[in-house]
Parts: structure tokens; C-alpha cells; sequence
């Protein structure tokens, strides 16, 4: 019988293992979400785990922009400027997945912004996504 459990518990673990390593991680749109979330906070560090290739680098240079106005301008301009990010409407709209490339329509007040994304050693990352600096 403790055989029998012992089996029971090793094909289990078995099973769980392959659901773990097919999903994958986030899909295309949840990692879009949580890109916007980051941006909403002017949260760049955040954006830049999702980012891969050119848009990270073009992040490193987003970010460095910020840096400057929230030094030239202060605190509270700077302050402002992050809220004001968060007043933008984002609407994220259908998906398109083509084996390892995807698209989520994105609208910034009422503008198409498309996020693209690709797979990077199985995990979507954002390949492109030209979000307004503000």
C-alpha cells in the first residue's frame, strides 16, 4: 500500500512539473499589463524586466531623460509629471500570437500604441512600445 501512495505521489509531482514548465510564464497580454501598470507609476526599473533588446536601451535613455527633468525641474514638477502618467487612458484591446511573436493593441487616450512582443528563452518580453515621454 505505501508503495502505491508513493507512486500515486511521484506521478503527481510528475504532472505538476510538466504544468509548470508548459505554461510558460505570463502570456503576451499580462505582460503588456503589467508594462502599463509600470509605466502609469513612471516606473521605468519595472518596464525594463519586461523589455528586451532595443527597448531596453531605449528605457536606459527614457530613464535617463526623467532623471534630468526630475533634477532640472524638482521634486514636485517631477512628482507631477509621474501623476501624470497615471491620468492617461489606457485601453488594451485583442492579441495576436504567431508562434513566437505577439501584438497587444494597446490606445493611449484614444492613440494606437501596439506592444510587441517576443519570446526570450520561453518568457514574453516587449521587443517594442513607444509610450509617450512626458
Amino acid at each position: 500500500m505505501k508503495q502505491l501512495i508513493d507512486r500515486i505521489v511521484q506521478v503527481f509531482l510528475v504532472v505538476a512539473m510538466f504544468c509548470l514548465v508548459g505554461c510558460g510564464g505570463p502570456a503576451p497580454d499580462e505582460v503588456a499589463e503589467e508594462c502599463v501598470e509600470c509605466l502609469q507609476k513612471a516606473d521605468f526599473e519595472g518596464m525594463k524586466k519586461l523589455a528586451t533588446g532595443d527597448f531596453a536601451q531605449w528605457l536606459d535613455q527614457a530613464d535617463g531623460k526623467y532623471a534630468e527633468v526630475t533634477i532640472s525641474l524638482g521634486e514636485k514638477p517631477a512628482t507631477k509629471m509621474k501623476e501624470t502618467y497615471d491620468e492617461l487612458k489606457y485601453e488594451l484591446g485583442d492579441v495576436k500570437v504567431e508562434e513566437e511573436k505577439a501584438t497587444v493593441h494597446l490606445k493611449i487616450n484614444g492613440q494606437d500604441t501596439p506592444i510587441m512582443l517576443i519570446k526570450v528563452k520561453g518568457k514574453w518580453r516587449i521587443e517594442k512600445f513607444a509610450f509617450p515621454i512626458i
